[in-house]
């Protein structure tokens, strides 16, 4: 059970930034470098947790 509600909330952490950032960090003329420091973001992240639980 736990483990559901541990990504249940991570879930809605992720769309509460995103629903804040995204907007701002693409109203100023950052549109590419924003999507590309998520993409970038996202893939360390992924990695790391794989490197981590190996």
């Amino acid at each position: 059970m736990f483990p559901v509600a541990a990504g249940v909330a991570a879930g809605t952490l992720i769309a509460v930034v995103l629903r804040e950032m995204a907007p701002s960090s693409h109203g100023h003329g950052y549109a590419d470098a924003a999507t590309t420091a998520f993409l970038v973001g996202s893939v360390l992240s992924v990695v790391g947790d794989a490197v981590i639980t190996v």
